[in-house]
């Protein structure tokens, strides 16, 4: 076969293009790997047959799949991306803030709670107990125990409350927080498994 410039055809099995070279006789299909035979007629017209076709089939569906997941994969990863930065945005940040705000409040409530109990009960209890002692009578003395007493169950409902407060909103902190996390992971095997099919 006599060529002196590189000309285009179709391939017999599937139809894309294939270059055929000056002075090829025959060509392999770059997409379904089948080989195709080139000649020339009496006529001097060129013409191209296939010679042994491959399992172009299955080629092109692991081709059309591959693009597919491909495809699937960016779609994933741009609807992922919208949602974590939604949660972000619009969930993640707002409630982070506005717990840490409702904790800190209750910490300063209630430390300021258990201040003015002790600021109030100490000294009430102390003047009692020397009421007490200086009136040598038993009852001052009983008295100002009651309400030491009376003091430090309410000093300690206060912290109990608190601490208790404290704990729901850690509970829901850790609970954002896992969400993003899993949001990261999930990003990131997506990003992996792009990275790993290109």
């Amino acid at each position: 076969m006599s060529q002196t410039t590189t000309v285009s055809y179709k391939c017999q099995n599937c139809g894309s293009p294939l270059v055929i070279e000056p002075g090829q006789d025959r060509a392999i299909c770059a997409y379904c790997r089948s080989q195709n035979v080139i000649t020339i007629g009496a006529d001097g017209l060129i013409s191209v047959s296939l010679v042994q076709k491959v399992d172009s089939i299955d080629n092109k569906t692991d081709q059309i799949l591959a693009m597919q997941k491909v495809a699937a994969m960016g779609h994933l990863l741009t609807t992922t991306s919208n949602e974590h930065q939604h949660f972000i945005q619009n969930e993640y940040k707002p409630r982070m803030v506005a717990l840490e705000e409702e904790r800190d409040k209750i910490g300063k409530f209630h430390g300021g709670c258990g201040c003015a109990i002790l600021a109030v009960t100490i000294p009430f209890c102390l003047m009692m107990a020397m009421a007490g002692l200086g009136s040598g009578d038993g009852g001052g003395m009983l008295v100002a125990l009651m309400f030491l007493a009376i003091g430090g169950a309410i000093i300690y409902g206060v912290t109990y409350s608190a601490t208790k407060s404290r704990a729901v909103i850690q509970a829901k902190m850790d609970d954002l927080t896992t969400r993003k996390a899993d949001f990261d992971t999930k990003l990131g095997k997506i990003k992996k498994t792009i990275s790993s099919d290109h």
